[in-house]
This record gives structure tokens, C-alpha cells and sequence, in this order.
């Protein structure tokens, strides 16, 4: 169970270099024959060299392994909101453009700066690994980058999705199916829709329950009801812009629509789920005009002639509305701008956690510290590139447009911060214990943690 290394200059020895697990022939005074039986020649006749051939053949196995381990943890984050997407029907939260942001754009300097570690100070006294078990990839660096690492950052991206959309008026809960008809932020313009939802003061009532439970009062003006949204489906989203004709409109009104149909619509809104807009409105009662007036619009319904929901176009708030419930609504454009925040928040956030990630498979087993992160300059560069290009396709015009990217809220980086840390944290935590396994021999859970989590 040994393995045997034989050196060897002459001819006589060419049989034993052969038969040895490892034949070490010398460069300048061994024979042809030696050389070509021998598994490792000597170019410098010194045996020194055979220990810093074995350490640099250490350091290269261990580079290979912290890039693969790195590389591939980003494949959950991935690949996990297109299953979410098509197992609940929530929007994807993350778009192929953007992923290939992350494959070939953020992780290739980190990767390939791997090659450019050094070796770490215990190479030298770690015994020789299994050939057969210990491979570049094993099931345990699988484990590591998937299970771990790659679970953990797809949390982290969905929960900053979540809240982007939830800071945005969209409850967790009506996540669920949103994407199913395939209508909310929609592609074709033909599919696109308005779609109002719920401001709740104090969660009195949940936009699900009232929407839900009012769906026959809905059906006879609209065709379709997601719970959570009304989907004006009469005519096509391009049909209902609330565009400004003042010259049909009596008395004129700035911002209010002349399209009837848009008008019956907000009227409809407000008169089926008793709640005023949460943005100004306006209504004429005979030859009285009312502003923000829910009772005078809405429960006078019969002497209402018309609704003008005037707020769609100049964004001007409704102040009897603050501090109770009210009716948000949504055109394309604010659709898919929300979208598209909450697809660049979980994009950045997946990539600050990537480079904590980073900096953990620096190491395999020794603990971090600033001079090995400084001994790398190319890894440096790499981290420094993937923060510089996420603020790049976030905020430059033109750019975050071309990746289907948007600007995000402050306040919406700072989510990814806590994420990073912990991970960080827990993956020193984690290398503490396999050295602490390693002096203590006798403990179990150390030791069990070692054998089967170490890669």
C-alpha cells in the first residue's frame, strides 16, 4: 500500500525506474534508456526538485479546484429563476442577456486570476492525495458550489427581488402566478394591459382577498381577474393611453384623458373595490367639478357623468388618500420599469455575493487574511472589474438599456450587503472547524465535517 520512488541514472536501473510507482531519472549524467523508463526526469540533478515539482503540481491541482469551485456556483442562480418562473408563474428574475453578463463578463477576470494564486503555507503537509477518489471535481466541490454557495445566492438575488417589487406596491403574495398569462409587463403589445393594485395602510385588507372575493362584481366589465389585479382586457393596452384632447373634454381639465373607455375603466376601479387612487382624480356632477372627492364621484355613482383619473398623467398625488388604503395603477412603462429594477437588483446582488465567494475559494483550508488577498493583484482587478461593471449597467443610459438592465434605489444595495457578509463569515467558520478537526483527531463532528465537506 506504499508508494515507491526510485532514482536512477544508468542503464541497470531502467528496469526499477519502470517498475517503481514513480521513476525519477537524472537530466545531465542519466542515460537514454533511464530517461525514457522514468516517470520524472531531473533536468538539474538536484533532488530538491522533486519536492518543488511536487509542491507547484500542488498548487496547480489547488488552482484548478478554486476556479472550477468558483465557476460553477454561479450556475443555481442561474438557472433557478426559469424554474421558478415555469413551476409558480413568477416573473423570471433574471434575463438571458444578463446572464450572460455573469458567464462572460463578471467572472471571467475572478476566474482566470485563480492561476495566479500562490500556494498556500500548509501544501507541503497535507498527505498525498487519493488518485482515485480525490479528483479535480468530486461530489463534496459539487456539493460546495451548488448546494451552498449557489443555493445561498439565489436566495439572496430573490430576496431583493422580492422587496424591490414589494417597495414598488407588489405584495410577496401576489407574485405568485403573475407571469402566468404571460400579460403583466408584457412583450407583445397586444398583450399588454392596465393593472391596479392595492396600497394597504396598516395591511387592513389584503389585495388578494379583496380582489378575489370581488371577481363576479369584475366580470362584467372585464374579461379576465388575476387576484391582486384587474386586467382591462376589452380592448389592447394602446387603445386605453390616457392622452390628453382637452378640446372634447368639458370642463378642460390638465391631464385627463379623452378616451371614454380609459375614464369608465377608472370609474369602474374605484366604484367595485371602494377605494379612491391613490393619485388624483376628478369628476363632474352636474356643473360641478370635484377633485379627489371619492364620495362625490364614486357614491353618487348615478349623477356621475364622468371620471377623469387625471393623476395616469401628471403623477399628482391624491392627499385625502394618504394614510388609507387607496388604488395603485400600472401602465406598461411602470410595469416594466419595475421589473426590470427587480431584475438588476437580483443581478447585482447575486454578483456582490459572487465576489465574497470569491474571495472564500482563495483558500481551501487556511483562513483568510489581507496580505493573501494582496498577493493576488489579478484577483484585485477582477473583484474591482465586477463591481465597476454592475454600476456600469446600471446607471449609464443606453447601456442598462441595451442589457435590459434599470437604476436602482440606494437603499436596494444595501440588501445585498448583510448577504455577503454572512456567507463570508460562514465559509471561514466553516475552514476554522476542518483545522480544528485536524488538531483534534478524536472529535467527531469535526472530523465527519472534514471528510465529507472538504474539497
Amino acid at each position: 500500500g506504499k508508494i515507491v520512488a526510485v532514482t536512477g541514472d544508468g542503464v541497470n536501473d531502467s528496469p526499477a525506474l519502470k517498475k517503481a510507482n514513480i521513476g525519477v531519472a537524472m537530466g545531465i549524467a542519466g542515460s537514454d534508456v533511464s530517461k525514457e523508463a522514468a516517470d520524472m526526469i531531473l533536468l538539474d540533478d538536484n533532488f530538491s526538485s522533486i519536492v518543488a515539482g511536487v509542491e507547484e503540481g500542488r498548487l496547480i491541482f489547488d488552482n484548478l479546484k478554486k476556479s472550477i469551485a468558483y465557476t460553477i456556483s454561479s450556475n443555481i442562480p442561474e438557472l433557478t429563476p426559469f424554474l421558478v418562473f415555469v413551476l409558480f408563474g413568477i416573473p423570471a428574475a433574471l434575463s438571458t442577456i444578463l446572464i450572460l453578463c455573469i458567464d462572460l463578463g463578471t467572472d471571467m477576470i475572478p476566474a482566470i486570476s485563480f492561476a495566479y494564486e500562490h500556494a498556500e503555507s500548509d501544501i507541503m503537509n497535507r498527505p498525498p492525495r487519493n488518485a482515485k477518489t480525490d479528483r479535480l471535481v468530486t461530489k463534496v466541490l459539487v456539493f460546495f458550489s451548488y448546494a451552498l454557495c449557489g443555493v445561498y445566492q439565489a436566495l439572496a438575488g430573490y430576496f431583493a427581488y422580492i422587496m424591490v417589487f414589494n417597495d414598488y406596491g407588489i405584495s410577496p403574495s401576489l407574485l405568485w402566478g403573475l407571469s402566468s398569462n404571460g400579460e403583466f409587463s408584457a412583450t407583445v403589445e397586444g398583450d399588454r394591459r392596465w393593472w391596479f393594485t392595492v396600497n394597504e395602510a396598516y395591511n387592513k385588507k389584503s389585495s388578494s382577498e379583496l380582489f378575489f372575493t370581488n371577481e363576479g362584481a369584475f366580470r362584467q366589465y372585464f374579461d379576465g381577474v388575476v387576484p391582486g389585479f384587474i386586467q382591462q382586457t376589452t380592448d389592447g393596452f394602446s387603445q386605453l393611453q390616457p392622452t390628453v384632447n382637452s378640446s372634447v373634454i368639458s370642463p378642460p381639465l390638465s391631464g385627463a384623458s379623452s378616451n371614454a373607455q380609459f375614464n369608465n375603466m377608472a370609474k369602474i376601479v374605484m366604484t367595485e373595490s371602494s377605494l379612491p387612487f391613490c393619485y388624483e382624480f376628478s369628476c363632474s356632477v352636474g356643473s360641478t367639478l370635484y377633485t379627489n372627492d371619492f364620495d362625490a364621484c364614486i357614491k353618487d355613482f348615478a349623477q356621475t357623468s364622468i371620471v377623469y383619473y387625471t393623476g395616469a398623467n401628471t403623477g399628482v398625488l391624491n392627499t385625502n388618500a394618504v394614510g388609507g388604503s387607496c388604488i395603485i395603477s400600472w401602465t406598461y412603462d411602470q410595469q416594466k420599469q419595475t421589473y426590470l429594477r427587480a431584475q438588476t437588483t437580483f443581478f447585482d446582488t447575486v454578483i456582490v455575493v459572487r465576489t465574497m465567494i470569491a474571495l472564500l475559494c482563495k483558500t481551501r483550508l487556511l483562513p483568510l487574511t489581507l496580505r493573501g488577498i494582496m498577493k493576488n493583484p489579478v484577483h484585485i482587478i477582477g473583484i474591482f472589474f465586477m463591481y465597476l461593471m454592475i454600476v456600469a449597467l446600471t446607471y449609464i443610459p443606453g447601456l442598462n438599456t441595451a442589457f435590459g438592465a434599470a437604476p436602482i434605489k440606494g437603499i436596494h444595495w444595501v440588501m445585498s450587503i448583510p448577504w455577503a457578509i454572512i456567507i463570508l463569515v460562514c465559509g471561514e467558520f466553516r475552514k476554522w472547524i476542518f483545522r480544528y478537526s485536524r488538531r483534534h483527531p478524536d472529535s467527531f463532528i469535526p472530523n465527519w465535517l472534514y471528510r465529507y465537506d472538504f474539497w
